[in-house]
């Protein structure tokens, strides 16, 4: 700056020593090499003016880029960003909490939210929470009555001619859990059979337990049930079983007949009665018959008779096939002979021996009601020792022997 203002003090005083030119002496020459030095005079000055702020102002670009902050490379940048926000499939269960900064202090160590974690935070709460979906459930839906007036076979189908039942066909509604599927009443049902078949009425028992806690509606477990129960001797809880199947199926014959022979064991004969009666008004054909087998004996040993009855349905269905011929001996139109013959028309020795079972059981109960009890005792004893266990004669004969007194194979009072 100083060396400007030099400058400009020197070009003064030259121009001020310099005197102007007279008019004689002044020519063209002279008057060209005046303007020059004017010119060459104010020039100078200004060229060091223009010098002087050009290198002003680079210094001033320089400096302010040498005082801005590097800015960092894009890796950089990258490590120091913070972390997306995961995007959650399906409903979110909670928001998630913010992150976390700890402030590492002399005393104890605090924390803070980050003003990052705070925003994520803030724009996740604004963001609606929508409940998982759950499936509708659907209520279980009992199989329908058959009509009144149709014959019902959805029970528990018999092994045989008997009347007792072995493993039918269900179908109810298998559950599956979240963690994988599990055993259906259906599974259990036929696990429970599988005991029963095995001897295992305990463990039966307790499979059908569990199948009507799963399907309270499932009128076959409550069947097999009461015939577990009937197997362990419990009377009144198989009673209570049946009378539970009939509520859910009315026309169930094979419940009537069951529950009728229990009550028939209790001495119950005119109830007994009346669930042979309903037995045979619902049962198929085969077990029609053996239904009025026991209403025979049951309407003999109770108060109230039903020959009317019991004439009615001898008119309406065909005697010609097995048992059909003791029927006919209780009508007094066949003779014991013709039974014995009967038991000897079956085709192989297990068929025999079921035949031999049912024929002396119920030969037994005409002998009773006949008023011969000996005899009696000896077609007891003839039934029990045919083995048939399946059949319900079986154990019904070992009632009755216990009922008179003696011990299975015993003809002695």
């Amino acid at each position: 700056m100083s060396y400007i203002l030099d400058a400009l003090r020197k070009s003064e005083a030259q121009r001020n020593k310099e005197t102007p030119p007279s008019a004689e002496n002044f020519t063209l020459g002279e008057t060209n090499t005046l303007g020059f030095r004017r010119i060459g005079a104010w020039f100078k000055p200004a060229v060091a003016i223009a010098v002087f702020f050009t290198l002003l102002a680079l210094v001033a670009i320089i400096a302010k880029v040498s005082i801005r902050a590097p800015s960092p490379s894009p890796r950089a940048a990258a490590s120091q960003s913070p972390p997306p926000v995961a995007q959650q499939k399906g409903p979110r269960a909670s928001v998630p909490q913010p992150i976390e900064e700890t402030v590492a202090s002399p005393r104890a160590s605090t924390t803070r939210p980050s003003h990052t974690s705070l925003a994520r935070t803030d724009m996740l709460a604004r963001t609606p929470v929508r409940p998982p979906p759950h499936p509708i459930p659907t209520p279980f839906r009992p199989t329908s009555p058959p009509h009144p007036t149709q014959k019902n076979t959805s029970a528990a189908a018999p092994s045989s001619v008997s009347g007792s039942p072995t493993p039918a066909a269900t179908k109810p509604a298998a559950r599956h859990s979240e963690a994988g599927p599990t055993k259906s009443a259906q599974d259990i049902l036929k696990q429970g059979w599988k005991n029963i078949n095995e001897g295992l009425f305990n463990q039966a028992y307790d499979d059908f337990s569990q199948a009507v806690a799963l399907e309270p509606g499932f009128a076959k477990a409550w069947f097999a049930r009461g015939w577990a129960e009937e197997k362990r001797g419990h009377r009144e809880g198989a009673i209570a079983d049946y009378s539970r199947v009939l509520k859910l199926t009315p026309g169930d014959a094979q419940s009537f007949l069951s529950r009728g022979v229990l009550r028939f064991y209790n001495d119950d004969f005119d109830r007994a009665a009346l669930d042979f009666k309903s037995a045979a008004r619902f049962a198929r054909p085969e077990l029609e018959r053996y239904a009025l087998l026991w209403l025979y004996v049951a309407d003999r040993r109770g108060d109230v008779k039903r020959d009317a009855d019991l004439q009615d349905y001898l008119r309406t269905i065909d005697l010609t096939p097995w048992p059909g011929v003791i029927l006919k001996h209780f009508d007094a139109k066949a003779s014991r002979e013709d039974v014995e013959r009967g038991i000897a028309q079956s085709d192989d020795v297990k068929g025999q021996r079921r035949r031999a079972c049912v024929a002396y059981y119920f030969l037994g109960q005409k002998a009773l009601i006949d008023g011969d009890p000996i005899q009696a005792k000896t077609d007891f004893n003839r039934a029990v020792q045919t083995g048939v266990t399946d059949y319900r004669q079986y154990e019904a004969a070992q009632f009755a022997l216990r009922r008179l007194s003696v011990a299975p194979g015993n003809t002695r009072p």
